[in-house]
């Protein structure tokens, strides 16, 4: 039976690896939990998709995923809105319940002219590597200073199965000055522990880091990235 949010979108990029027409490649945090780190909650999907796929009917194609899922499930969906954003991406608000409503999920494409080679296979989805989605999650951290962003960076760099290939790592653009950035956002939270705990203590999302063991999982980040 699925209770959580997690285990419904593994079944949902089950179904993506059987018959995947337009070419999603998965990305994001759920994507790096899912496939790479199994290390929390997540409650959102994110794919690219190349720009020749723009015009497909995406929203057909997920209704027909949920509703392969939820009749085999027992449960139910309602879809709250869909719509391109003015940057041109795809996006998808939906609401699945069993007894109750779960969290909100969103299903967002983005749209790329091209892909890079080192994309991991999984059936007929394809998904980013490890050093990729790192990568993203220094951005994200630098853009936006989420807890759980750094929740992804310091269990990336603590997994040993698979690991970080730092060589790889070397060639993303500007990876040193988002290491630097990321280093930073870290010093900013240890002057201002306040918001680090206040941000945790909102999130609906489970993680195995809480307000006892951050400030230490947060020191052991910070000095893996130096």
């Amino acid at each position: 039976m699925i209770s959580n949010i997690i285990s419904l979108l593994r079944e949902i990029l089950k179904e993506i690896e059987k018959d995947n027409p337009y070419g999603l490649i998965g990305k994001g945090g759920t994507i790096l939990a899912i496939y790479h780190l199994n290390h929390r909650d997540s409650q959102d999907l994110d794919f690219d998709c190349l720009t020749e796929n723009k015009d497909k009917d995406f929203e057909t194609y997920f209704k027909s995923i949920f509703d392969k899922v939820t009749k085999e499930h027992k449960l139910k969906y309602r879809v709250n809105k869909t719509s391109f954003s003015a940057t041109g991406r795809f996006h998808m608000n939906v609401i699945f319940s069993t007894h109750k409503d779960l969290p909100p999920t969103k299903m967002e494409v983005n749209f790329v002219d091209r892909l890079p080679e080192d994309l991991i296979t999984l059936g007929e989805i394809k998904f980013y590597p490890l050093e990729h989605l790192f990568f993203q999650k220094l951005k994200a951290t630098c853009d936006r200073k989420e807890i759980k962003d750094l929740i992804d960076i310091g269990s990336a760099l603590k997994s040993k199965e698979p690991t970080l290939d730092y060589k790889k790592l070397e060639t993303y653009e500007n990876i040193t000055a988002l290491i630097d950035g990321t280093i930073s956002i870290i010093e900013g939270l240890e002057k201002n522990p306040k918001e680090w705990k206040e941000e945790l203590a909102a999130t609906e999302l489970k993680f195995d880091i809480n307000e006892k063991n951050f400030p230490q999982f947060k020191n052991k980040t910070k000095a893996e990235l130096y």
